[in-house]
């Protein structure tokens, strides 16, 4: 089940979304955003292996990074450290607005194993948009729907204008001052000496935000609407919120996007559900049939 989305929405990259593609998971979706691609399954809520994770008043939450050939810790990008990824993860779906509801199940486990196919940029968008999905496909009850969208600023002084250019076609990013701010930025666009930072933004579907903004540091967390020197005067607050009404035009893309792929997911489901009943109730009909034919042998 999937739908795709033209690069030539918001200077996007092309989506693909695959929800409900693994067999055994209680729910799955494989996002792909350009070449960057990720993997999300959800089991649960299940019977805890352990005892110390049956907790009386919710549900014991546990999320895995998967890696198909583990890579030496100083080889990690700040976004695929496994680490880094679940501390992202946890943050999101653990507390705020996109929290599991997880006093639903008490004594019980949701596990939600995630997997990065390929990375070339947004990885950590792509991950919490897949987590989303992948939960909704479980059934699990979450306090709304996260969309996460990635932005990077690139430095561009008169003297990187060459640079820049090359790296990024003036038509695919906003100029603010001395500064260019790109959506959805790929691997190459955050690893140029260019690039100054980055952010992750996630809106619910009441527009509420939490972001994850990091400048090439350790991940900071914010919620709520403004940073902590938002003020309006500072540079640096000018250049967020630029950056952030930017990645907020890309994120009504995203989920309309998203909306279309949840409803070819519940019409298939949907049209299985009828057929299968059609096929049930055309079966009794053939069982009836029989029997009166048989009655009328017998007679």
């Amino acid at each position: 089940c999937g739908v795709e989305m033209s690069t030539s929405q918001q200077q996007h990259r092309a989506i693909s979304i695959r929800v409900g593609l693994l067999a055994r998971a209680d729910g799955s979706c494989q996002w792909t955003q350009g070449n960057t691609s990720v993997l999300v399954a959800v089991y649960g809520p299940h019977t805890p292996k352990r005892r110390e994770h049956s907790l009386p008043d919710r549900a014991y939450i546990s999320v895995k990074v998967l890696e198909d050939q583990p890579k030496p810790s100083h080889l990690h990008t700040a976004q695929t450290n496994p680490t880094v990824l679940k501390q992202v993860i946890h943050n999101a779906f653990r507390s705020g607005s996109f929290q599991i509801i997880d006093s639903l199940y008490p004594r019980s486990q949701i596990t939600i194993v995630l997997q990065v196919i390929n990375d070339d940029g947004a990885i950590f968008p792509c991950c919490l948009n897949a987590v989303s999905l992948a939960l909704l496909d479980t059934g699990i009850q979450t306090a709304d729907m996260l969309t996460a969208v990635g932005a990077a600023i690139l430095s561009s002084k008169p003297s990187d204008a060459d640079a820049v250019n090359a790296l990024v076609p003036a038509s695919q990013r906003l100029q603010v001052g001395s500064h260019s701010i790109v959506i959805d930025p790929t691997r190459s666009i955050l690893s140029s000496p260019l690039c100054e930072g980055e952010a992750t933004f996630a809106w619910d579907q009441r527009e509420r935000l939490i972001v994850s903004w990091y400048k090439h540091d350790p991940l900071v967390t914010r919620s709520g609407d403004s940073m902590d020197d938002s003020d309006g005067k500072s540079p640096a607050s000018s250049l967020y919120f630029k950056c952030m009404y930017a990645a907020k035009e890309a994120w009504k893309q995203v989920c309309v996007f998203k909306r279309q792929a949840i409803t070819r997911k519940l019409m298939f489901e949907v049209n299985v559900s009828t057929t299968n009943a059609a096929r049930a109730k055309a079966a009794e009909i053939a069982a009836e049939v029989e029997a009166e034919d048989n009655d009328a042998m017998d007679e």
